[in-house]
């Protein structure tokens, strides 16, 4: 199965504004997983950590991330510093990148190398 990273803006000045953001990349995740594809959705996975040591979770998503086969960046990725990071370690790492902007018609159409 191919994993898809979903990269976003997490961080918020409320709680309320996190939860906005982790609803956003679970519904594109929805839509990715529609495709036959596997979302990993670190905002749904860490949500009530946000108390906990910032870099520990940035390093832990980074390690998810070298594990899955491409990065998806939803809309206002580049506004966040954790997305921005998680995009340079997947260029570093020649992982296929798609972004919300352009749907999800080139996720669609991508020839996925066979493992």
């Amino acid at each position: 199965m191919i994993l898809v990273y979903v990269a976003g803006p997490f961080r918020s000045h409320s709680a309320w504004g996190i939860e906005q953001n982790v609803r956003v990349a679970e519904a594109w995740g929805l839509d990715i997983s529609e495709l036959g594809l596997v979302p990993i959705i670190p905002h749904s996975m860490y949500r009530y950590h946000t108390g906990t040591n910032d870099d520990f979770w940035l390093e832990a998503t980074q390690e998810i991330l070298r594990r899955c086969d491409a990065i998806f960046l939803l809309p206002g990725w580049y506004k966040s510093e954790g997305s921005r990071a998680e995009r340079k370690l997947a260029k570093s790492l020649d992982k296929p990148e798609f972004e919300a902007s352009d749907g999800l018609v080139a996720l669609a159409k991508f020839e996925w190398p066979s493992k």
